[in-house]
């Protein structure tokens, strides 16, 4: 399994933490910020030892996160065992109006109906994603019928800061339904500009 914010693979047991009780944010200046690329704000971040244990600076309920970007790890990437989800990650990076958030919102439309018709099985999103996905991709494509924006750059509110994640079921190697997951990233085109002129700013 890999992060599905930045795409680092994961340990098999959970090995960071992060707070999800009673701790303030604060910015993340270990590392975090380069990797995702912007300000990473987050609660206490802490080390596990192979499993979801209670915040050590609050004592109150934690979750999973990347040691590498310090993104929370969705509970539902992970079996009812334990095990990470086997996954499918994808980035799409390109020019400016190139297309990457008109092929996404198409792509993952059609996913849904081939789930459906060969797995008997639907393709659920994960926290967030089905309310930023309608926002960013469904409306204006499907609702309003306009031309989509460019994805803003991600120092702004941009929606292309949070992956989209989808938890679906599918045939695995000895032919039994197993879950697995599908994150999907959507590179805004002014990020990649900035990094070929060498501008990080």
């Amino acid at each position: 399994m890999k992060c599905p914010c930045c795409f680092f693979p994961m340990q098999p047991l959970p090995a960071i933490g992060v707070c999800q009780g009673s701790c303030p944010s604060e910015s993340q200046s270990w590392g975090a910020e380069r990797a995702r690329g912007y300000e990473v704000v987050s609660p206490t971040i802490f080390q596990l030892n192979g499993e979801i244990s209670p915040c050590p600076k609050c004592h109150g309920p934690a979750g999973e996160a990347c040691g590498y970007c310090g993104y929370p790890i969705p509970a539902a990437c992970r079996g009812r065992d334990g095990a990470p989800l086997p996954g499918t990650f994808l980035t799409f990076a390109g020019a400016k109006t190139t297309g990457k958030s008109l092929t996404i919102a198409t792509m993952i439309q059609q996913f849904r109906l081939l789930a459906i018709r060969f797995w008997q099985y639907p393709v659920n999103p994960v926290g967030t994603t089905q309310q930023r996905f309608e926002a960013a991709y469904l409306k204006p494509l499907f609702h309003e019928r306009q031309v989509m924006q460019s994805t803003p750059d991600l120092r702004t509110d941009s929606p292309a800061r949070e992956p989209l994640i989808f938890v679906y079921r599918a045939p695995g190697p000895g032919g039994a339904m197993v879950d697995r997951i599908v994150a999907v990233r959507d590179v805004p085109g002014e990020d990649l500009e900035s990094l070929g002129n060498g501008t990080t700013e």
